[in-house]
């Protein structure tokens, strides 16, 4: 028998599939003592933070720390092929994990080596520079130069 996070895992590849076919994802349920998850990863695309708001819909709630405790959302429902009404299965936690190549990495650091004296920046900092002009950037088709030259943060405030 099919766990639930396992047909959240099926319904979010496929819909990954069809959503985005040239792009490779590797998706992942797992079912542990008082939960599960879904773990879908990819490289150099959107943000994690995009998917994960279109595919919100699969996520059964959320952790409060300060509480020590799992709120859950209201269950949602849809018409299956059938015209019958169901509920969405739902997963505790899912998480989109983005890798970002080394060729897109290089590209972001002679980015900041070009804008930004960096003489005195130590290898760690400017590692920790291309993290952060690279996580929130659409890596879909590139490198973003108008992004990275919008990019509103200092890279190097922390």
């Amino acid at each position: 028998m099919k766990t639930e996070a396992a047909f959240v895992s099926k319904r979010v590849k496929k819909e990954l599939k069809e959503l985005f076919p040239k792009v490779k994802f590797s998706v992942k349920s797992e079912n542990f003592s008082m939960g599960n998850s879904v773990d879908v990863y990819y490289t150099d695309f959107l943000p994690a933070s995009v998917l994960e708001e279109y595919f919100g819909k699969y996520k059964a709630g959320r952790f409060d720390s300060s509480q020590d405790l799992y709120n859950y959302n209201k269950k949602t429902h849809e018409l299956n092929e059938n015209g019958v009404l169901e509920a969405i299965p739902r997963t505790q936690y899912l998480s989109f994990n983005r890798e970002v190549s080394p060729g897109m990495r290089e590209l972001a650091k002679q980015f900041i080596l070009g804008k930004f004296d960096c003489s005195n920046k130590d290898e760690s900092q400017i590692r920790t520079a291309v993290y952060r002009l690279t996580y929130g950037m659409d890596l879909s088709f590139g490198f973003d130069k108008q992004y990275a030259e919008n990019y509103s943060c200092d890279l190097f405030d922390y």
